[in-house]
């Protein structure tokens, strides 16, 4: 009962509001590697399993906007003005950056860490493929501003909302730039949350009317005499979907609405 749980820590994220929070998942055991990383503004603070602060990066030049692990690497991401940062948890070294002239508002990486992909401030996905430099491309003619991204487990699909539509992007071999993206069409309002299993083929996408929706990334599933690919379930609630997240073996879906409802399903056996 999460009403009634006991609070066991409380931690200050540095400044007035922590937008961003991000758990680790390190190969090492060490319970005083980092665990836990949070993002208020412009302050990054990383804390391990006890609740002790590791270590801080203060005074971004500009807000954090987006903050994602690396895998199971002990390194950590943060978007913001001027692109993308990766640090080492353990030492605190700035391992990599990923520039970008403008704003970005949102951060994903492919499970393989092969490409890292933004959304920018004005409608727009910036990607860079990692294991080349330099190698960037950008995604545009989206409806609205994209914070919706997740990837498939093989990182060869890419979903992402700013629309209506969830577009799936082609992210093998060369990458996305040129190709257009397969359009899963059920949505009538814009896509609000988007999330790929875990380990399996499915995503679930919910929309800003209420529409809940579930595909197969990996395998199209046509609606009959149609061109237009057909979600397997749909559904319907009366509030905004705001957040979607998969448990980690893949059984249960999680939403949650405007209204400050969070409702569980059960997917698939």
């Amino acid at each position: 009962n999460a009403g009634t749980a006991p609070q066991l820590l409380e931690l200050e994220g540095g400044e007035q509001m922590v937008e961003h929070l991000a758990w680790s998942r390190p190969e090492n055991s060490n319970p005083l590697y980092p665990r836990l990383a949070s993002a208020a503004g412009r302050t990054l603070r990383l804390w391990d399993s006890t609740g002790k602060l590791v270590r801080e990066h203060a005074r971004y030049p500009k807000a954090i906007s987006g903050l994602k692990w690396l895998g199971s690497k002990q390194m950590v991401s943060t978007a913001s003005f001027g692109g993308v940062a990766v640090w080492g948890t353990s030492d605190g070294q700035l391992k990599r950056t990923l520039e970008y002239k403008n704003p970005l508002i949102s951060l994903s990486w492919s499970p393989d860490l092969r490409w890292a992909a933004a959304g920018t401030q004005d409608q727009g996905i910036h990607i860079w493929r990692t294991t080349h430099q330099p190698d960037e491309m950008q995604m545009s003619g989206f409806a609205t501003k994209v914070r919706e991204m997740s990837w498939h487990k093989g990182s060869r699909w890419f979903a992402t909302g700013g629309a209506p539509e969830v577009a799936v992007w082609d992210c093998g071999g060369p990458g996305p730039a040129g190709r257009e993206p397969r359009q899963l069409v059920w949505h009538e309002a814009n896509v609000s949350a988007l999330a790929c299993q875990h380990r399996g083929p499915l995503a679930v996408s919910g929309a800003r009317d209420g529409g809940l929706a579930v595909w197969n990334i990996e395998v199209p599933q046509m609606a009959e005499n149609s061109q237009v690919e057909s979600p397997l379930s749909t559904m319907n609630f009366a509030s905004e979907i705001v957040q979607a997240a998969w448990s980690f073996d893949d059984r249960l879906v999680a939403i949650g609405d405007s209204d400050g409802e969070v409702r569980l399903f059960r997917v698939g056996t």
